[in-house]
């Protein structure tokens, strides 16, 4: 889902592997917040068809939220994983997925019952470079580009479809106040306790 120029990237996973590509195109859809990307990313979904599994980006370059995988599995009423950094295995009998989930320290492996949403983090993989013939021949390829008709209800889309707004976009000043401690390492080990413990801190 895009203006126009988000066809470039279509075209770059077509010339990866891609079967197929399809942009969500339409004056309608801009301003959207990230419930309102997810609704309409849910109804092209359903129109393609039957799935196994919708791989999102962890979160955006801009906003970093992380909030359009869940959203769009709640639309699509299927189970999602987040912060996905490797499919461990895959069970095609049951049909559930072993996964890797990035924690601060560590992973953790999560199972998940297909169909599912799995965003995934940068690290999962490292794409594949596409070759010259098939660069020419996604360069040449049809793409599918649908409008905000696909979408039942259009109170859902866009900047008016959009709980939230972005009114400012500012850096935040982050001050922080630096103490230089003085002497041998036992005494400044001393020093830094009785500070931290002034502080409040310990």
């Amino acid at each position: 889902m895009g203006p126009p120029q988000a066809e470039t990237a279509c075209r770059e996973a077509l010339a990866m592997g891609a079967d197929r590509a399809v942009l969500l195109c339409d004056k309608a859809l801009a301003g959207a917040d990230t419930l309102a990307t997810a609704y309409p990313l849910a109804m092209a979904i359903k129109r393609i068809g039957s799935f196994d599994i919708v791989l999102c980006g962890n979160e955006t370059a801009d906003g970093s939220t992380g909030q359009v995988a869940p959203q769009l599995a709640e639309f699509l009423d299927v189970p999602h994983v987040t912060s996905v950094r490797k499919i461990v295995s895959i069970d095609d009998k049951k049909r559930i997925f072993e996964v890797e989930v990035a924690l601060e320290y560590g992973y953790a492996l999560v199972r998940v019952k297909l169909p599912a949403v799995l965003a995934v983090t940068r690290e999962i993989n490292k794409p594949r470079l596409p070759s010259v013939l098939s660069i020419q021949k996604a360069y040449k390829a049809k793409i599918d580009i649908w409008n905000a008709e696909i979408c039942e209800n259009k109170s859902l889309i866009g900047l008016s479809g959009s709980p939230t707004q972005v009114v400012d976009v500012f850096t935040p000043e982050i001050k922080r106040r630096k103490e230089i401690l003085k002497g041998k390492p036992d005494e400044v080990v001393d020093k830094l306790l009785e500070r931290l413990h002034e502080l409040h801190v310990l």
